[in-house]
């Protein structure tokens, strides 16, 4: 544990007076009150209240101007999740040839790359006997890759791990390949250095959490003008309509929703959408992390808000109608409904004063209150690896609210987690 990590840690056991942490989470448990449970829709009447508060700072050391955002539902429950991989290397190597094949007419398979967890990556075609065997050595494989053909000036690229996609269709590299290509010796040892002023993440930023109505925008791709609303559209119809592109039976309770898009600009004016996806499953999105790093500070030129709410996948799109990249977009997943309903849950305004008393506790620090929300929060079980062996990844997502905070006087960000029914609350610092 580095020396900022560790100050972040007694700073935030401090601040909720505190002193017990897992793996940077930062909890009070709390007792569970029966009686104090009520249904959902009830739990819902007393927004408006619980806003008016906020703008007021009637909740001590807790104030800010929010939406309440949480899905009109009776009933939750805990989701068991799994992302099988496959039965062995030879099934996953066709699956992964149909899912390449869906980018390039013609697939060779001199050119499929298999990489494993002992370290090597071998072309397909010097070990297609091993394959068909079954040889043990190369069955601890977790990823496959296809590399690609310049077709058209497009360098394409395609990646399936056991438990994940990530595809370039190659149309963006080809407008920013020189920039592309510099950096990548930069941060080789090359000799060649990007230049930054020039970054190709550089363009407009739009957050679309509980955004209604998309601001009536256009921006030039390669092929023509394409608004907005007709990205997202894109995305929709690609990705969750169609039943995605990537597998055959995608699991139809997880939806993967944009929560931000940003045009970056390539060249010769030209521009590419971004998305970032956040996987939803049953009306409830998934919580996720994103920390803006320092390395991406130094080629990104967005006005990103650091308490973005992402995960569960990005694309890009630079021609009409067309996904150019994606990643993590697959929805491929089985899920499973643990135990009954949970049909109650205490009250928000409850747990937001049981906040401000932790606080209080503590080291009395004001915070901004920016979004609250009700989430799905996952617990890893399964990794997907045991030692060298490569095993499905097992989750387990469990309701939870989200309350992202700026400190006043710092404008650091912290995420505060309210279970509905334990009481417990931890924090993790950076949203």
């Amino acid at each position: 544990m580095n020396k900022n990590r560790v100050k972040k840690f007694w700073y935030l056991a401090a601040a909720l007076g505190i002193f017990s942490c897992a793996a940077f989470a930062y909890r009070y448990s709390g007792r569970s009150f029966d009686d104090s449970l009520r249904p959902w829709r009830d739990v819902r009447s007393e927004f408006p209240e619980i806003e008016n508060k906020l703008a007021k700072g009637k909740y001590k050391y807790l104030e800010g101007n929010v939406k309440i955002r949480m899905k009109e539902t009776d009933a939750v429950y805990q989701v068991r999740v799994t992302r099988k991989c496959a039965e062995n290397l030879k099934t996953f190597v066709e699956e992964s040839l149909e899912m390449f094949g869906k980018f390039q007419d013609e697939i060779r398979r001199d050119r499929v790359k298999i990489c494993g967890t002992w370290g090597k990556r071998v072309y397909l075609s010097d070990i297609e006997e091993e394959v068909e065997a079954g040889d043990s050595e190369y069955e601890e494989c977790f990823e496959i890759q296809y590399p690609g053909e310049k077709e058209y000036g497009r360098p394409m690229r395609a990646v399936r791990t056991k438990s994940g996609t990530w595809t370039g269709k190659g149309t963006a590299y080809s407008l920013m390949e020189e920039e592309v290509e510099a950096y990548i010796q930069s941060i080789s040892g090359g000799e060649s250095e990007p230049d930054l002023e020039i970054s190709r993440s550089e363009g407009k930023f739009y957050d679309l959490r509980g955004v209604q109505e998309l601001p009536d925008v256009s921006y030039p791709l390669w092929d023509g003008e394409v608004s907005l609303q007709e990205a997202v559209d894109t995305f929709e119809e690609q990705i969750n309509v169609d039943g995605n592109y990537y597998y055959p039976d995608p699991n139809p309770a997880v939806h993967l929703a944009v929560t931000e898009l940003y045009p970056r600009k390539l060249k010769d004016g030209l521009y590419e959408y971004c998305f970032q996806v956040t996987e939803v499953y049953d009306g409830i999105p998934l919580d996720s992390v994103y920390n803006l790093y320092d390395s991406l500070k130094n080629i990104e030129k967005f006005d990103y808000p650091e308490d973005r709410l992402l995960g569960g996948g990005s694309a890009t799109m630079v021609e009409k109608g067309k996904l150019d990249m994606t990643t993590g977009c697959d929805r491929v997943c089985d899920t499973r409904r643990e135990d009954g309903p949970m049909t109650e849950g205490l009250s928000l305004d409850y747990l937001l004063t049981q906040l401000s008393k932790r606080l209080e506790r503590g080291t009395k620090t004001h915070y901004q209150v920016l979004h609250i929300e009700f989430i799905y929060q996952q617990e890893v079980i399964s990794t997907g690896h045991l030692g060298d062996e490569v095993t499905d990844e097992i989750y387990r997502w469990r309701p939870i609210w989200k309350v992202i905070c700026a400190e006043e006087d710092t404008g650091a960000y912290v995420a505060f987690y309210l279970d509905p029914v334990t009481e417990d609350i931890w924090a993790e610092a950076g949203g």
